[in-house]
Order: C-alpha cells, then sequence, then structure tokens
C-alpha cells in the first residue's frame, strides 16, 4: 500500500494531479484496518462515505443558519480578544469578583458561553451602525496614517451629499 501510495503522489506531484493511485492506496490502507469491523460499522462507513460528497447541499442551509451569527464576531476578531480579556480581568482576577478556582468546571463553561454569547449580540448590534470593529477601526487608522471613517452611512445621507 505505501509503494502505491508513494506511485500515486509522485503521479500527482510530476505528471497529473487527477490520478486515483493516492486515493487507491488509502482505500487499501483503510480496508485493511477495517478488515475486523462488524457489518454494522462497515454499512454505517459506507453511507458515510458515499454521503460525503453532498454534504454541502445536504447540510449546507443548515449549517449557514447556525454559523451566519458568527461572521459578525470573526469581523471583530480584535476587539472580542481584548473583551474577553477584560471580562476575565473582571470575573476572575482580585481586581473584579476574584471567582478563579472557585467555579466548577460547569460553571466555567456556562461562563464562558455566556459571554461569548454576549459578544455575538453586541457585535451584531454594533455593526449595525459601524463599520469595522472598535479596535479594528483604530488598527486600520494606524496602518493606513489617516482617519478612517467608521460610521455606515445611510443611503439618504450618500443621496443628498451627492444632490449638493
Amino acid at each position: 500500500m505505501f509503494i502505491l501510495f508513494m506511485i500515486g503522489l509522485l503521479h500527482i506531484i510530476l505528471l497529473w494531479s487527477g490520478g486515483v493511485l493516492h486515493l487507491y492506496a488509502i482505500l487499501g490502507l483503510l480496508v485493511t484496518l477495517l478488515i475486523r469491523a462488524s457489518n454494522r460499522m462497515l454499512v454505517i462507513l459506507s453511507v458515510f462515505f458515499l454521503l460525503f460528497l453532498y454534504y454541502d447541499q445536504i447540510f449546507g442551509a443548515l449549517f449557514n443558519y447556525l454559523l451566519n451569527p458568527l461572521k459578525y464576531t470573526g469581523r471583530m476578531a480584535l476587539t472580542n480578544c481584548v473583551m474577553h480579556s477584560v471580562f476575565g480581568l473582571i470575573l476572575f482576577s482580585f481586581l473584579g469578583f476574584g471567582l478563579y478556582e472557585t467555579l466548577s468546571p460547569l460553571q466555567t463553561i456556562v461562563t464562558a458561553l455566556a459571554v461569548f454569547i454576549f459578544q455575538i449580540i453586541y457585535n451584531w448590534i454594533w455593526l449595525r451602525y459601524f463599520l469595522y470593529g472598535s479596535l479594528e477601526w483604530v488598527w486600520r487608522c494606524l496602518t493606513y496614517r489617516k482617519l478612517l471613517p467608521v460610521r455606515k452611512v445611510e443611503c439618504s445621507e450618500v443621496a443628498l451629499s451627492k444632490t449638493e
């Protein structure tokens, strides 16, 4: 199997990337690993790999719906990182509530999820009115060495400025 895999890898690198020798080698290796698996496990894995090419069509809408709110968090990553550190400082250090080593693991996870959900909601509200997160805006201004606009301009304001 290893020799077949190496031949397939060389074929991809040197000749053509459409070859299937490496795929055959990987599947052959998978077969040797699953030779003692139960029939039920083989059927489950077969269905899984047969549907693997269609996961985007099957689960794409669901994933988009569930992951869509995270796009706001990604646009404000630097602000969220610093905000998360400030929340941690306030919640866990002697400067704030001093909860360090007083919460159970479950309470810690719930606290982290609550802070993250708060950040998602805050990011969504913030980005309705502004183009960037606050620290992202500062970073861009320092990078470009000029003061960039941060507020979103309403369509009516753009129309009024063009008519004047």
